[in-house]
């Protein structure tokens, strides 16, 4: 989705996949109360992309009541850009991102 709201239910892990052209673009992503939130940018997954991939751009994250936060960036053309993040605030390491991911169908 692009220019979307989206809400992950409290208690329960959450998972949310940008994966197409532009995907999530301009998106506010609400993580969930004590669970995980996992975000994954890949805009080839279905093997179709246009160029530039933007998966994930200007997306706002928040974060800031969830136990952890993973974000898996693939190594796309602008993904994972301008994005503001509003990590978990519980005192312990919790916040893991991973940019430039590529995989043996990535040229």
């Amino acid at each position: 989705p692009v220019d979307t709201d989206m809400y992950c239910q409290d208690n329960m892990d959450c998972i949310v996949n940008c994966y197409n052209t532009a995907a999530c673009y301009y998106s506010n992503v609400y993580g969930p109360r004590n669970a995980k939130l996992t975000i994954n940018c890949h805009a080839g997954f279905n093997g179709i992309v246009t160029y530039p991939a933007y998966p994930c751009g200007n997306m706002n994250i928040y974060a800031e009541e969830s136990n952890e936060l993973y974000i898996n960036v693939y190594n796309e053309d602008m993904a994972f850009n301008s994005m503001t993040i509003y990590t978990p605030s519980t005192p312990k390491v919790n916040t893991f991102i991973v940019c430039g991911i590529t995989d043996e169908f990535s040229q």
